[in-house]
């Protein structure tokens, strides 16, 4: 009886925290967006690849095609009308995204890798288009790294980052993932070597520098007046933890401290401005489980499973003063929050998600029942309004997901995916995780005053 008694106290505090979370007010639907548009639509559902970068003051829109190495793109004004719309060719086996676009000219950098057991051998491609989104230039640089491997240590997932520029120099790290064998067991090695590769001369020629070496699954990189900032995630259990490495160019250090205990569920989102670097992330501190019963025979056991009710967290650093501000909680009164995009702009800021404020079935994830939100800063991330909601899904049981923003010239340019989940059995009775293609959608919006 003592026993069930806690069980039952257990569940009962578990369902009234669910309670107290689900029953947090509404947010307050914006009416000031425009109309949706159907921009494109996915190969399949979430399986996605569309990307929106600014682009000489104006919108590149990249999508992966069925076609393996192919993009459709597409400029946009400021008005979201298409300005042009083009096909990039010859991509197979590089990065499913450039690893950064110079906002200031026609480039973009992609990267692909090979390896051996023992090294890397990466391509930079750097590719200048004309207005007509037709290549005016295509520069290939193969660099080889031999990373320092212990005894039983292999290379076996080197992986690139997402890169940043200070005018006409580059830069894009890399992680290069090892495991160590032990007979015939194999483990993840303790630390992975992180090394960067920089660019004098807008991608025309590249140098290798070997940074650091930790606990990380990739690492990316923004830059502030000649300082440059590494940003890496590591995965552990439930969840995992943000770090940085703070570099000067000319001399790196293989220092690094951790930037969050916290349990971040997916890599950090940033938006580099001249003198900021703005980070955000899909936090996993406050989640909560769900109560139920696991039955070994006829004997009920108590059975926790993970909610998956994520938050929106965010923390910037200056070049002013070089420390990082506190960590702010984004979406507030949201139980659910998922896949945080980040732009910014002088001092303004903008954070999107998809997200709700309760759970709309038992299940809730990102691919059930989901509106966008966004939340804004006009003083360069010290202070945040209020998440507002950009669409009404949850009465028509659809989904919303994976928002992609971009603030030019004091206006949101908003894309997300749209659509509702389909179950479609196969033959044994099991469901296909394969879906049907989703709308990509647009909309547009002045900063609020």
């Amino acid at each position: 009886m003592k026993h069930m008694k806690i069980f039952m106290a257990q569940v009962l505090a578990c369902v009234c925290g669910l309670c107290l979370l689900g029953c947090a007010k509404q947010a307050a639907l914006d009416t000031q967006w425009s109309a949706p548009v159907k921009f494109s639509q996915t190969e399949e559902a979430f399986g996605v690849t569309f990307f929106v970068h600014k682009w000489n003051n104006t919108l590149l829109v990249l999508r992966g095609t069925d076609q393996r190495g192919e993009y459709d793109c597409w400029t946009l004004g400021h008005d979201g009308v298409t300005r042009q719309k083009g096909r990039l060719t010859g991509f197979a086996g590089f990065s499913a995204t450039p690893e950064f676009t110079d906002p200031t000219t026609n480039r973009l950098v992609f990267l692909s890798e090979s390896h051996s057991d023992t090294q890397v051998k990466f391509t930079l491609r750097t590719v200048s288009l004309d207005e007509n989104l037709r290549f005016m230039d295509v520069v290939n640089r193969e660099l080889i790294v031999s990373p320092s491997l212990s005894s039983g240590e292999y290379v076996y997932g080197p992986v690139g980052g997402m890169g940043a520029s200070d005018q006409s120099q580059y830069f894009v790290p890399y992680t290069i993932r090892t495991q160590l064998r032990h007979g015939n067991l194999v483990e993840d090695a303790e630390s992975s070597p992180i090394g960067m590769f920089s660019s004098p001369d807008g991608g025309r020629s590249w140098h290798q520098n070997s940074v650091l070496k930790r606990q990380t699954w990739w690492a990316n990189v923004g830059v502030l007046e000649h300082e440059l900032y590494f940003l890496g995630w590591r995965q552990w259990g439930p969840g995992g933890d943000l770090w940085f490495s703070k570099q000067n160019v000319e001399h790196f250090s293989p220092a690094s401290e951790v930037l969050t205990k916290s349990c971040a569920k997916e890599f950090p989102v940033m938006a580099n401005t001249d003198d900021t670097i703005h980070l955000c992330w899909m936090d996993s501190r406050h989640e909560q489980s769900r109560p139920g019963f696991l039955f070994v025979g006829l004997l009920p056991l108590y059975h926790a499973e993970r909610q998956e009710n994520y938050q929106i967290f965010y923390r910037h650093v200056t070049s002013s003063d070089n420390r990082w501000g506190r960590e702010t909680l984004i979406s507030k009164n949201l139980l659910f929050a998922y896949r945080p995009s980040i732009s910014a702009e002088g001092k303004k800021v903008v954070i999107t998600w998809a997200g709700t404020r309760k759970a709309v079935d038992k299940g809730h994830d990102a691919y059930s029942p989901n509106d966008i939100y966004y939340a804004t800063s006009e003083d360069n991330g010290q202070t945040w309004n209020e998440p507002v909601r950009v669409t009404d899904n949850i009465p028509r049981g659809i989904t919303a997901g994976d928002p992609q923003v971009v603030l030019i010239n004091n206006v949101f340019h908003l894309f997300y995916i749209e659509g509702k989940y389909q179950k479609q059995p196969s033959v044994s009775g099991l469901s296909f995780i394969k879906q049907p293609p989703w709308d990509i959608i647009y909309r547009q919006r002045p900063f609020p005053d």
